[in-house]
Formats: structure tokens, sequence, C-alpha cells
């Protein structure tokens, strides 16, 4: 449940701290990073998998949030106004409003 909390907790605060640009970019992160400090006594680690668990049969060496953050992940980004109703052509992630 730790791990759940977490992991909520940090999508809230990206979605709240997304701002625009390079600059609106920097604020999130280190919002991030204060927020994930803030939570780390409330983290566990992970225990052996169990049967069932996606590491249970997928070995994965885990990820830390600068990892994450040099791989150039999709991020949420404001919709942008459509001057046209229909969607047909466009990739499912620019219709959601995300990209690199």
């Amino acid at each position: 449940m730790g791990g759940r909390l977490t992991a909520a907790a940090l999508f809230a605060c990206l979605m709240a701290a997304c701002g625009s640009g390079r600059e609106g970019e920097l604020r999130s992160v280190k919002t991030l990073e204060e927020t994930m400090e803030t939570l780390r006594p409330l983290h566990r680690k992970l225990g052996k998998p169990r049967p069932g668990d996606w590491l249970a049969v997928q070995h994965e060496p885990g990820q830390t949030f600068a990892q994450y953050r040099a791989s150039n992940p999709v991020l949420p980004q404001k919709p942008v106004a459509s001057s046209t109703s229909s969607r047909s052509g466009s990739s499912p992630t620019a219709s959601a409003g995300w990209s690199r």
C-alpha cells in the first residue's frame, strides 16, 4: 500500500506542478524531488514477488527518478484547441494532450 500511496502522491504533485517551458519543467522537478524527500519515510522496499505479481515473471532492475527523466518520458501537456471536429489521422497521444 505504501508504494501505491507514494506513486499516487508523486503523480498528483506532478499534475499540480506542471508548468510551461523549461522554467515550468525545472519547477516541477524541484517540487517532485521535495515531495519525494517528504514521502521517503513512508516508503517500504518491495519484498520478494509473490505468485501472480508482475515481478514474479518479469525481471526488471528498477529505475531512479533521474533515469526516468533521462528516458524522454511522455508528459501531460495542456490540451490544444482544435478548429476541426474530426481527429482522424491524429495519434492517440496527441489527441489526449500528451507529448514527448
